[in-house]
């Protein structure tokens, strides 16, 4: 029995070695020749298109005069072939549903499509290994442009007819949409259009298409009043230079006190000029750049002291605009990017000789604090050759994906391309990689934020400028100091720079230990010294609070018969997150990034601050060890921290409100917001609540039987 069983058994082991055997044989040869097959279409569509294996598939699967069966054995390679780059084409012509019966000859197969798709995103394929170290597809990575530049213009717009005339004259390609667009992975889109079809609708959808793929090409649109001055426009963007720049905003004059003025940003130690609608007018005929900060909306700019005191003489009209130069009107503020509006601001610009109109179709940003700019410098002004203001733009864009906006709606009327600084602004002495760590020197005349493009410098994630700030590519917030974005495998940065030199650190890896600080160290910057928790007159309210608590405590009568020297452990609790609250505030005002606020505190604020903390978190801590429930203690810690809370519960209840309105009122049903500003809140809410539990467990050490039950 035991002998048959032998037998059994190892016939069995030699069916199952024979069955391997078989199979490995089939694998191979199958995978051979499924090598053998891509590599020749491959050297094929090489000849054909140029460019690196995938490269030359990816447009041989777009050119509409090969016949579908080509296309679809094109597409199968590409699925083989398992490269990202390919994403964007397949991705682009898949339709989203596959039909029970196809012809694969009669037409694009959308289930060849899938299949490339998915075995692309899995990255998993049984038969590539075997082949895929012969097949030279290229070391381009993801971002790298098939085509640098390319136009988009609907057949059926009313300036198709110049879209053409910009093909032809530059020898760009001609696409129809966004989608097919962004298959050929530029660095640059000429979307050209009549003002009548830029609506909400087609914004608000490229921002979500954007942001859902982490991709920023620099978009401009090529539109006018009238198909020539639309011309005009797109030649405009040849004629701007870096001359005559100018910054209308608020201005403190005083101590407290803002009013609206001109400042010459090439001379802002001059005395600013009072804004009204002549000098600007004036200022707007000299000018080659223009950064506005002030109110605007669809129609017009204003400049009131306040929201109500827009008179005749505190706004500009498109009517009003005089005969420009080639200039570079860019404006953060608000909503004023709707040239199909009549009488649109954006539009009067170039309608009058502008050559680029930068500015918001809605903006969650609402106040200055997350604008780039130090004082009176401002973005922008560096930009050069192969740093083009559609770029800059599109940093911006990513920023604000990042601070507030649920759907970045920063875009820009004019040639991409453009810019203002006729040479690079900054001179690189010394490139050196080791170790996986890149490290640039550079030097430069230039003051303000310096635009500088790194090679080959989209595979570092984590960047540092030394001396100043770092940030790494999936980093959660604002960075006011320093803001980077990938494009056509190459890294742009836009820094703030006070001094000759510079020094850039690239590395690969993000530290590990990087996103929980830099979140937990942007919460508290945010919320601590930039918001002014306490530091105003609520201290004062707090401290009232602390003082009727002491005296109902303490002078009526009460069971526990309890006296002012019951109170000491919670006066001296109450004291350390005061202490460290202030701490933390001298430490980091001057350092912080979160924020294009300068803040600095008084003396007199610095105390009120420590009062008000200290106050709120005593009377807190008096009612939790007085409490004898559970409940009670809840309430008294919640007291400890209302500060904060307050502020939580602001955040949270302005972001639903404001995205409750635009939800309802906008053309996509999209809220405007996005909570990052909520969870920078509740992350500060946290550390607050955790430094007052520390301090109730102090006073718990120091008094073990205070607040039990008489």
């Amino acid at each position: 029995m035991i002998l048959k069983n032998r037998k059994i058994i190892r016939m069995m082991a030699y069916l199952a070695i024979l069955g391997l055997s078989l199979f490995v044989m089939l694998f191979v040869v199958s995978s051979t020749w499924i090598g053998y097959t891509v590599k020749n279409l491959c050297l094929a569509a090489e000849d054909a298109y140029g460019g690196d294996c995938v490269e030359a598939l990816s447009i041989q699967l777009r050119d509409e005069s090969l016949d579908y069966g080509a296309r679809n054995t094109t597409t199968w390679a590409l699925g083989q072939i398992g490269d990202q780059r390919a994403l964007p084409v397949l991705e682009s012509l898949f339709s989203g549903q596959v039909p029970a019966r196809e012809s694969w000859e009669g037409e694009l197969s959308q289930y060849e499509l899938r299949k490339a798709i998915r075995l692309i995103k899995s990255g998993f394929n049984l038969t590539h290994w075997a082949w895929r170290f012969s097949l030279d597809v290229g070391n381009a990575s993801l971002d790298t442009p098939i085509q640098e530049t390319v136009i988009i213009c609907n057949p059926q717009d009313a300036y198709q007819s110049l879209a053409k005339t910009i093909s032809e004259t530059e020898g760009l390609v001609l696409t129809e949409n966004l989608t097919q667009a962004i298959a050929y992975r530029p660095k640059y889109i000429l979307w050209v259009a009549a003002p009548q079809s830029i609506d909400e609708t087609t914004l608000w959808s490229t921002g979500d298409i954007l942001k859902s793929m982490d991709y920023y090409p620099a978009i401009g649109f090529i539109s006018g009043g009238t198909i020539e001055t639309a011309e005009q426009l797109w030649r405009n963007g040849r004629m701007i230079r870096n001359g005559e720049s100018f910054l209308g905003s608020d201005v403190e004059i005083d101590q407290g006190i803002l009013t609206p003025v001109i400042v010459d940003l090439n001379q802002p130690a001059a005395d600013p000029i009072p804004l009204t609608l002549d000098s600007l007018v004036k200022t707007l005929q000299k000018s080659d750049y223009f950064y506005w900060v002030r109110h605007v909306s669809a129609t017009r700019w204003m400049w009131g002291a306040t929201a109500e005191n827009h008179g005749e003489d505190t706004n500009l009209t498109a009517a009003e605009i005089p005969a420009l130069n080639a200039l570079v009107v860019d404006t953060p503020s608000c909503g004023s990017f709707q040239p199909w509006k009549v009488d649109s601001i954006a539009l009067g610009f170039i309608n009058q000789g502008a050559a680029a109109y930068l500015g918001h179709v809605h903006t969650a940003v609402v106040s200055n604090s997350f604008i780039m700019r130090h004082g009176f410098y401002v973005p922008g002004m560096s930009t050069w050759e192969e740093f083009p203001l559609g770029v800059m733009a599109q940093i911006r864009n990513r920023m604000e994906a990042r601070v507030s906006s649920s759907t970045p709606l920063y875009f820009m009327l004019g040639d991409p391309r453009a810019y203002l600084s006729a040479e690079q602004p900054y001179t690189i002495t010394a490139d050196e990689t080791k170790n996986g760590t890149r490290r640039i020197h550079g030097t430069t005349d230039f003051r303000g934020y310096l635009a500088v493009k790194v090679e080959d410098g989209a595979l570092y994630n984590f960047t540092r400028v030394t001396g100043l700030t770092a940030a790494g590519e999936s980093d959660f917030f604002f960075n006011n100091d320093l803001q980077t974005l990938n494009l056509g495998g190459d890294k742009y940065l836009i820094f703030f720079l006070d001094g000759e030199s510079f020094e850039i650190v690239l590395q690969q890896k993000t530290p590990w230990y990087w996103p929980l600080w830099d979140g937990l160290v942007d919460a508290l910057d945010y919320n601590w010294v930039t918001m002014n928790t306490v530091y105003n007159p609520f201290s004062l309210v707090f401290m009232a609070f602390l003082i009727f608590l002491l005296v109902i405590k303490t002078r009526r009568k009460n069971p526990s018969g309890k006296t002012l020297k019951d109170y000491r452990a919670c006066f001296a609790a109450g004291v350390l997150p005061a202490i460290i609250h202030v701490a933390y505030v001298l430490l980091r005002s001057g350092q912080f990034s979160v924020s294009a606020d300068a803040v600095g505190y008084t003396p007199v604020q610095l105390l009120l601050g420590f009062a008000g903390t200290a106050s709120m978190a005593t009377a807190g801590l008096m009612l939790a060890h007085d409490a004898r429930k559970t409940i009670g203690r809840l309430i008294g810690l919640t007291v400890a921290i209302l500060p904060q809370v307050l502020l939580a519960a602001f955040k949270i209840f302005s972001v639903f409100l404001t995205d409750l309105v635009f939800v309802t009122r906008n053309s996509m049903h999209q809220p405007l917001w996005n909570f990052n500003v909520v969870w920078l809140a509740l992350v500060a809410l946290l550390i607050d609540a955790l430094l007052v539990t520390a301090a109730d467990r102090l006073v718990r050490l120091i008094h073990p039987k205070h607040g039990k039950a008489a």
